[in-house]
């Protein structure tokens, strides 16, 4: 993957949040990182 700019949004909607554009600018990946949730 070849990009310039990588994003990383850490907040309470959503644990982890990646982006970067790939295609030179003609796309874009949004990566979501959720925990494992275990119910006990």
């Amino acid at each position: 993957i070849s990009s310039e700019t990588l994003t990383l949004f850490i907040g309470t909607d959503y644990p982890l949040k990646m982006e970067f554009e790939i295609a030179e600018g003609f796309g874009k990946v949004i990566y979501l990182l959720a925990p494992r949730i275990e119910a006990e």
